[in-house]
């Protein structure tokens, strides 16, 4: 009976033994990187909670805290030692462009009581400081940030100097990264740098800790548009707060388990106290982040906005080979009409061809010049597309010759639309010639490389155009380019952005009308400014608003009776006149105008026009 009863106690102790080997060996490690930007002993205090709280809710699985240096995260998530990361939001940004990193949920940070999800960057320095009040007073000043790669603090500031035309890096005088938000308050307060930036909330939150006096520092404020219920100090534009992604490797079934016990945190939690948040909310939209790290040029997009040529031939060979094929043609036709030319004069002189062979000659280079002119009208857009993207239009493309140097271009898509005029150098073959170039770049620029900015647009094309037709020659006879109007329609925000190489655009509202004049720099000549940022304009669009842009074929001619030019003052006070009466009837309207005012005047340039209602 003894040997029964220890026999008996032998195989429970055994089976305990194997029920918990069995619990143990389904139990799996989840590793969850966090960016320690406060150092990584208050990284484990403020989350280590969080992960207690995800292995409590989520059976079988064990969650572990990898606090992390800004410099360690990159190699981490590409060598998959994590399964999960936190970080700021600019850093989420570049590993999801790197390694593909995908958001679950965002935080909400607790701040005066209540939870927000946004957050932005505080440029301030001491209140002492009267020589320091807007951001170009930092020109020539030394300045604390907390990391390169941090948002709140230094990017975000970055961004809003670069608005103002300040480089933090050449036109600064030194910028110190300390590493940590109260380090950069401490070197600011104790005079070892001029100016800092923190992200929000952090001067009030060491206030209301007693570390510092408020009153002791002063902030240059924002002055854009923002979220008017943010209550705390703020220099720059609002991003969404930190986000936590899964890495690439960690199946989508553990991301569900993990967003799902996130959503459902209590606010009163020791997880959720311990990080200093309400909770966390359905993932943000971090586009707002990317145009940031896009605007700065920095990883992932170092690159963005530089195109090669290399770069061209390499993606876009077929483009390229058709492009090189149409000038060919081109070119081998002003051969051919150069040798016709060539025999004509050389008839001509020796008076060895009759009125026959001349007069046959001469039509064989206008039948030429006919199927230019036939090429160039076939690559002109079609019209009709933009019926059901606009609610009026009128276009007038009236070359001086058979052939000319205007064309008009127009891209639809959705609820965008991009109107474009551009006047190249000369007339005829030559101008046309220069037309296919440039629709051939812009439809690049637009189409392929992506660009929907009208001030990216016109300056990637000035880069382009430039390259092409730079010459090794010291002696060049011809600096050719072009002038552009470009527009670009949000019929959705029923916005307008307007971007002018010498082209203004002019619209109507009302009883008025106005000039929004573009920059006084041209497109692709070599003498043009090859790092020259244009400018936009951008136009809330009213229903009663007409818009107009025109090359200066029309403006400059020169009128019969008067013996001067119809003017830009002429042709607003026409749209201003007509602004009620249908493009149809004002495109007629113009066109008897311009026919009286020139009366026996030849017509001295190309003429385009392009009238539109939204």
């Amino acid at each position: 009976m003894v040997k029964i009863r220890l026999f008996m106690t032998i195989a429970v102790l055994i089976s305990l033994v194997w029920c918990e080997t069995a619990v143990a060996e389904q139990t799996h490690e989840v590793r969850v990187g966090i960016l320690a930007h406060m150092g990584k002993d208050r990284c484990r205090e403020s989350w280590q909670p969080s992960m207690d709280y995800l292995t409590s809710h989520i059976s079988g699985y064990k969650f572990t805290l990898v606090p992390l240096a800004f410099e360690e995260i990159n190699n981490t998530v590409n060598t998959g030692v994590v399964d999960f990361i936190i970080a700021n939001s600019s850093i989420y940004a570049e590993l999801e462009a790197l390694y593909n990193v995908s958001r679950i949920a965002t935080m909400e940070k607790i701040r005066l009581g209540k939870g927000y999800t946004v957050f932005g960057g505080v440029i301030f320095t001491r209140a002492v400081r009267s020589d320091i009040n807007k951001i170009e007073d930092l020109r020539g000043k030394t300045f604390a940030a907390v990391d390169k790669t941090s948002l709140g603090g230094f990017r975000a500031a970055w961004g809003q100097m670069r608005r103002h035309g300040i480089d933090p890096f050449k036109d600064l005088n030194s910028v110190v990264f300390e590493g940590k938000h109260q380090k950069v308050v401490e070197a600011v307060g104790k005079g070892r740098a001029d100016a800092g930036t923190v992200r929000t909330d952090t001067l009030e939150t060491m206030a209301a800790n007693g570390e510092i006096t408020l009153k002791d520092f002063k902030v240059i404020k924002y002055e854009g548009k923002g979220d008017e219920s943010f209550p705390f100090l703020l220099s720059t534009p609002l991003y969404p707060e930190w986000p936590i992604a899964k890495v690439r490797h960690t199946p989508d079934s553990v991301a569900k388990l993990v967003a799902s016990a996130l959503l459902a945190m209590p606010m009163d939690s020791p997880a959720a106290k311990a990080a200093d948040i309400v909770g966390w909310t359905i993932p943000l939209n971090y586009e707002p982040v990317d145009a940031l790290l896009k605007f700065l040029q920095v990883s992932p997009y170092e690159n963005y906005g530089r195109v090669t040529w290399r770069d061209i031939l390499r993606q876009h060979s077929a483009a390229v080979i058709f492009t090189l094929l149409f000038i060919s043609a081109l070119i081998i036709l002003l051969i051919f009409i150069s040798r016709l030319s060539m025999r004509l004069n050389e008839s001509r002189q020796s008076l060895a061809l009759s009125f026959e062979q001349v007069e046959a000659a001469n039509n064989q280079i206008m039948d030429s010049i006919r199927y230019a002119s036939s090429i160039q009208r076939a690559i002109l857009p079609q019209l009709h597309s933009l019926t059901s993207h606009l609610e009026d239009y009128f276009v007038i493309w009236q070359p001086r010759d058979v052939i000319g140097g205007d064309l008009y271009w127009f891209f639809c898509h959705h609820n965008d639309i991009m109107i474009a005029v551009i006047d190249c150098t000369g007339h005829g073959v030559p101008g046309a010639i220069m037309t296919m170039l440039a629709g051939t770049t812009l439809n690049r620029v637009v189409n392929e490389l992506g660009y929907g900015d009208p001030s990216l647009v016109l300056t990637n094309m000035n880069k382009m155009i430039r390259d092409t037709l730079s010459s090794d020659e010291n002696n060049s006879f011809y600096d050719n380019g072009l002038d552009i109007g470009i527009c670009y329609v949000n019929k959705k925000l029923k916005t307008l952005v307007f971007a002018g190489a010498r082209i203004s655009l002019y619209f109507s509202e009302g009883h008025s009308a106005f000039e929004v004049k573009g920059d006084r720099q041209s497109v692709g000549y070599q003498t043009s400014n090859p790092d020259f940022i244009f400018t936009n304009h951008k136009i809330n669009i009213t229903n009663e608003m007409k818009f107009y842009m025109m090359t200066d074929g029309l403006s400059d001619q020169v009128g019969g009776h008067t013996g001067v030019p119809f003017g830009k003052k002429r042709f607003m006070e026409f749209i201003t006149a007509n602004n009620a009466k249908s493009f149809q009837t004002q495109q007629n309207m113009l066109h008897e105008m311009f026919h009286q005012y020139r009366a026996e005047e030849s017509q001295r340039d190309d003429i385009t026009v392009i009238g539109f209602k939204i």
